[in-house]
């Protein structure tokens, strides 16, 4: 595993990378709007052809969810809190924002961890956002 080869300080996810985040035990870890249920929100993850949001180096401007992505998110979405320590209880943080209307997991992630941090914001993080509550968390 990457992060087992390159020991990060702290590991940051943000919105399904929150979901991806959290799972990544022993590992300082933050979540940022972690989409946790993602297979019930039929108007987000949904079969079809996509643009990214923002360009990738490899040129590859669109991605597709097949029947089988969303399985798999179901599958593992099932298991996502296996095997959390107190260790992880006391290294995990959640940021959550007070304008976000895509998805918001404040109450799942509550019931597993205690570290939570509110945010004037939206779903999708900003510069100002980044600057004045991320980063001094990291640092």
């Amino acid at each position: 595993m990457l992060c087992e080869r390159e020991q990060p300080n702290v590991i940051v996810g943000t919105s399904m990378g929150g979901m991806y985040a959290q799972q990544m035990r022993g590992f300082n870890r933050i979540c940022v709007n972690p989409a946790f249920d993602l297979p019930q929100h039929k108007d987000i993850l949904y079969e079809g052809t996509f643009e990214f949001f923002n360009p990738r180096k490899d040129g590859k401007t669109t991605f597709t969810i097949t029947p089988e992505i969303i399985q798999h998110f179901a599958e593992m979405e099932a298991h996502q809190f296996d095997g959390i320590t107190d260790e992880d209880r006391e290294n995990v943080y959640g940021l959550f924002a007070d304008n976000d209307t895509t998805v918001n997991c404040e109450d799942i992630f509550c019931k597993y961890y205690k570290n939570v941090i509110h945010f004037h914001g939206e779903h999708r993080l900003n510069r100002q956002v980044v600057e004045e509550t991320l980063m001094p968390l990291i640092i």
